[in-house]
């Protein structure tokens, strides 16, 4: 859950840690944090991050979440904490409570795995640098463990999760990244520091009865600080990395007009700053209006229309089927404007039309003083981006309701066969390969639910010496005549730095996989034996879970492939090969259309 906040002026040194903010962190005075301050991703309107974090900056790439529901008996908390300082986890942060009248126990933790290491799971420093890392086995490790006394949902899967914390191993990914760039390029400097959390009478003394707070209230007034009230003064390097780039393009007597935004994560249990020069100024309106459908999406829409961009928002209930209130945090239309009278000028234009005001009854305000809307003026349909805008950015996000006579699977099919030809262009979003699988896992429920067919196409990898194209060539007719679609290896496609990468995509956007391992694989002895590239490929299909055949040279010493799963792979020679390969094609085809259909019963 996130916890919302409102801008406050920056004063160049440090920010104010509200008590709401602190909760859920366990941040109390004198508690070390570390800071982590990251570049914005546009250069052009780059808004700096400062990530806060109680854990360590080193192991920010390793923190996970373990939650386990059990049920209530005495000793079970301490059962738990024995099974992960078995494992050598660290705890960070603990919660546990009795629940459903006793019955069951629910167990949270945030661990770090320093010290953790297995075969499967790794080491801390490998997990570290991997996206796609989990802890597969420490999870089988604890639900063994725990089955007796597990609880289960509904649909019969155990009450255990392990996941990552992403929030955190992403922060410090970007910082490394950025860091490269700095090295490279110069400009922005990322810094990390630890820092102590203080109380305001620590830093602002007065008279001995009280304190500056520094949070603005209205111009440049400022309330008294209450005994609550923690602050964070920035270290030297941090302060000087952001004043530098928060003055890159402001005026220098605009830089008391500087504001930070602060959003915490009561799951991940961190805090973000986002800081704003002077030549940004966000607003932080409240729009108060009817509470029924609609309401908000006519909102969100004409300032869609005005250009503005949504940083946060919340809306609350004043009294249900009545009166509703969201506040926003928004960015202004463009960097022209400096004023925030011209933003309110700007948000007054967009938000009034007949509908807002007269259907939902909209009023908007901000820091106490209403900005009036106009008379009433005609809404502006908003026309979504054709193809051909959306195909010249192919990074960009493209939403379209359905339309009349356009099905779920009908959009999907059509979604499929946009992003297989997006991935022939030079540079594509680097995450086609897990919306492709996601398509193809929809229409299989589709076709269920339905009680009919619409699974994709059928894509098959075909695996072969990178010395003998004759019989990929062959394999490639072969494939097409028994109804695949054929992929070929070695090509870096899905924006793919490397062939490697390029592979590894191409095997996940297909649907099977044939491995050829011919006569022109390396000898050894009297026979030949696969390359390591050839079984690194078939690794990377059975980790993907793809339908796979084997057909393998009589040449091919056996004891290479004869262990590889269960399966029945086919063995050719130089008398059989084309008919040997027919029946490895269509035993794969038939073999998931046959499976297909049973499940579509």
């Amino acid at each position: 859950m996130l916890i919302l906040d409102k801008p406050r002026r920056y004063d160049g040194k440090s920010i104010i840690v509200p008590l709401y903010h602190r909760g859920h962190m366990s941040l109390f005075r004198g508690t070390k944090v570390w800071l982590c301050l990251l570049p914005g991703r546009e250069e052009s309107r780059r808004i700096p991050e400062l990530v806060v974090s109680p854990i360590d900056f080193d192991v920010w790439g390793d923190v996970w979440h373990i939650n386990v529901v059990l049920q209530e008996r005495k000793g079970v908390v301490n059962d738990v904490l024995s099974a992960i300082k078995e494992r050598r986890l660290n705890i960070v942060a603990l919660e546990s409570s009795s629940m459903e009248e006793q019955r069951l126990h629910s167990v949270e933790m945030i661990v770090e795995g320093r010290d953790y290491s297995s075969h499967e799971d790794k080491d801390s420093m490998t997990r570290s640098t991997l996206a796609g890392a989990d802890l597969s086995s420490l999870r089988r490790r604890l639900l063994t463990l725990f089955l007796p006394g597990l609880d289960f949902v509904h649909s019969g899967e155990p009450r255990l999760k392990i996941y990552r914390n992403r929030n955190l191993f992403e922060a410090r990914n970007d910082y490394y990244q950025a860091l490269r760039i700095w090295d490279t390029l110069g400009g922005f400097r990322p810094v990390y520091k630890p820092a102590e959390l203080k109380k305001a009478t620590d830093l602002h003394p007065t008279n001995g009865t009280q304190t500056e707070d520094l949070i603005e209230v209205r111009g440049a007034r400022y309330v008294l600080a209450d005994s609550l009230t923690r602050v964070i003064q920035l270290p030297t390097e941090i302060k000087e990395s952001l004043n530098e780039e928060l003055g890159r393009i402001e005026k220098p007597e605009a830089k008391n007009r500087r504001k930070y935004l602060l959003l915490s994560e009561t799951d991940d249990r961190f805090l973000r700053a986002y800081f704003f020069s002077s030549a940004s100024p966000i607003i932080a309106p409240i729009f108060d209006h009817e509470e029924k459908i609609g309401a908000l999406e006519a909102i969100t829409k004409q300032l869609r229309r005005g250009g503005f961009n949504i940083l946060t928002s919340l809306t609350r209930v004043y009294e249900f089927g009545k009166k509703g209130r969201t506040e926003f945090v928004l960015e202004p239309p463009d960097d022209t404007v400096a004023n925030v009278g011209d933003v309110h000028s700007q948000l007054k234009s967009a938000l009034s039309t007949t509908r807002l005001i007269s259907e939902f009854k909209l009023e908007v305000s901000e820091s106490g003083r209403k900005i009036e809307l106009g008379g009433g003026l005609n809404e502006e349909a908003i026309q979504d981006p054709d193809m051909a805008s959306f195909q010249s950015n192919p990074g960009a996000v493209r939403f379209r309701l359905l339309g009349d006579g356009e099905t779920v699977a009908s959009r999907l099919t059509e979604l499929r066969k946009y992003y297989e030809e997006l991935i022939q262009k030079a540079s594509v979003p680097s995450n086609v390969g897990y919306i492709i699988e996601q398509i193809d896992f929809l229409l299989k429920q589709v076709s269920i639910s339905d009680g009919r067919d619409q699974s994709a196409e059928f894509s098959i990898f075909i695996s072969h010496p990178f010395e003998d194209e004759a019989a990929y060539s062959q394999a490639e007719l072969l494939a097409r005549e028994v109804g695949f679609k054929v992929v070929k290896g070695g090509k870096s496609l899905a924006g793919g730095r490397t062939v490697r990468q390029g592979v590894i995509e191409q095997i996940r956007l297909c649907t099977h996989f044939l491995g050829m391992w011919t006569d022109k694989c390396p000898r050894k002895g009297k026979k030949h034996v696969p390359s390591s590239w050839l079984t690194w490929e078939l690794g990377v299909a059975e980790d993907r879970e793809k339908p796979f055949r084997l057909f393998v040279h009589e040449a091919v010493d056996g004891k290479t492939w004869s262990f590889v799963d269960d399966i029945e792979h086919i063995k050719y020679g130089p008398m059989d090969f084309k008919e040997k390969l027919r029946a490895a094609l269509e035993a794969l085809y038939d073999e998931q259309t046959n499976l297909h259909a049973r499940s579509s019963r």
